[in-house]
This record gives C-alpha cells, structure tokens and sequence, in this order.
C-alpha cells in the first residue's frame, strides 16, 4: 500500500515496488531546497526509535514537476552518532546520476512541453475571439473565450502531455501533477496577452490571463477602477476612437489627441475642454 507523508511544503512517497527508493515531489525548488527535503526524508527514516539500523541504504529521488527535472541522491547508514542515547545515525551523502529510466519520461516531458509552448505562442487570438485588447476591461467572458479559443486550439497538443504527465505520475507514484506554463500570444486587432497555463484532468487549460497589451504597448486595466487617471499612448486617431468605444460606457474617456493622454472620468470632467471630442455614454 503507497505511503504517504508530507513534510512542509514537500510530498513524500515510499513506492511498494521500489523500496530502496524514495520519491519526493518538491515543485520550484532550489538545489539546496531539494539537498533540504532530501535531508528531512533521511531525518525520518534514520531514527532508530523507528528501526533504522546502520548499513541501510536507500537512494532518494527529488522531483520537480514545475521545472520538469529530477535530482537523486544516495544516503547510507554507518553508525550511532551519540552512542550514550543513541538518537539518530551518521549517514553518507551524495548526489548520483538519476537512472535513465526515470530520467528519460522527464526528458519526453520536456520536450512535449516545449512543443505545446511554441504552438501556444504561434497562436493568434482572431478577431472573432477578442476584437480588441480593450475589450478586457470589466470583462466578464474574455478570458473564458481566450481559454476555450486556445483549448480548442491545441488539443492534439494537450493530448500528448497530458498523457506524457499521466505516464511520469505513475512512475513516481504521485497521485496528481500539473506542470505550470507561461506565454504570450498576439492578437489579431493587434497587441498580445500573456498567459499562464495549468493542465487539468479532462484534459483541458486552465488559462489565467495575466497582462493584456494593445498595439500601442499601453497595459490594458482589467478593472474600471484602473482607468481614472491612466496615462495611455494614443498612436492615431483610430486608436482614441477604439478606446472609447470600450470605456465610454464605462463613463470613461480619452481625447481624440496622440501621443501621450490621460484616461478621465465623464462625470468629474464634464467641462474639461479634451473632452469636447470624445464624448461618453
């Protein structure tokens, strides 16, 4: 039966048909963070109070499923550090080469990623998903599109690392994985959104949008709360129209200016003469 301990944030499984291996799932960290975790699994398993005696051997497994790469260790027990209470056992340590079997599932994992990745960046957002980078803001179903649009996209895709994820799962024992990814996609009206990506069982994306440029460079606010104020490069007369046309409703405006302006409240400015040709409502 898997045994499961977790030791903070680090996950630890002690496989039935590997006993002389130990798995740890220990996502984003560090070379030291992992030589840590690694000491924390030999600080359990060495106790004599638990039946560790010296010459046990065992060979530990640190994976990062984040960074998609392993690090393995080997560890024995020599003898009683403190004879007088004989709490714990000196113990070897160093790091090994990860055995080809378990190293060659992350490597096709990380190729499969990568593939996906580069799909994901050569895709366009079609006007008929996102007709422009200021329909983000207040948007309730943009996302949602964005993530159905590029879920449909990439499904061969998303296919093969699902299953390439589901094949290293196994290996490892772990229950559950997800292998985070980020990118940015260009969209059509022009401009480009960036995105951060999670597998999830079905399969499909879990897309989370995270910053939304429009083709003048200016960082599209999600939320009307941010537009009182903003500062924003007007690159042509079209581009002031365009904005408007998305926060006017909003009771925002900008003026029919280029260069650099400033995004106002209609309410409070009613009387500001840049507002005589960039009308709300």
């Amino acid at each position: 039966m898997l045994r499961l301990i977790t030791l903070l944030a680090t996950t630890i499984f002690f496989l039935p048909n590997s006993s002389a291996d130990t798995y740890i799932k220990c996502d984003s960290c560090s070379a030291k963070e992992r030589v840590f975790a690694a000491h924390r699994v030999i600080d359990f398993e060495s106790s004599p109070q638990d039946g560790a005696e010296p010459g046990k051997q065992e060979t530990i497994h640190v994976v990062d499923m984040a960074n998609m790469d392993i690090s393995s260790y080997d560890w024995s027990l020599e003898d009683y550090e403190s004879p007088q209470d004989g709490n714990w056992i000196l113990r070897s340590f160093r790091k090994v080469s990860t055995p080809s079997t378990i190293s060659s599932p992350m490597k096709q994992l990380r190729k499969d990623v990568a593939e996906l990745n580069k799909k994901a960046e050569n895709s366009v957002i079609p006007i008929s998903v996102i007709q422009d980078p200021w329909e983000f803001v207040n948007c309730a179903y943009c996302e949602n599109s964005v993530e159905a649009f590029i879920n449909n996209n990439l499904e061969g895709k998303i296919l093969t690392v699902s299953s390439t994820i589901k094949s290293v799962a196994q290996i490892f024992g772990f229950m559950s994985t997800g292998v985070p990814n980020q990118f940015r996609s260009q969209i059509e009206a022009g401009g480009y959104l960036e995105v951060k990506m999670v597998l999830a069982r079905g399969p499909y994306l879990i897309i989370d949008v995270t910053k939304v440029v429009d083709k003048s460079g200016n960082t599209v606010p999600f939320k009307k709360e941010s537009l009182d104020g903003l500062r924003v490069r007007i690159s042509d007369v079209d581009s002031a129209r365009t904005i408007n046309s998305y926060i006017s409703g909003l009771s925002f405006s900008v003026p029919f200016n280029t260069g650099s302006v400033t995004i106002t409240d209609c309410d409070i400015d009613a009387n500001d003469p840049d507002k005589e040709n960039a009308p709300c409502g």
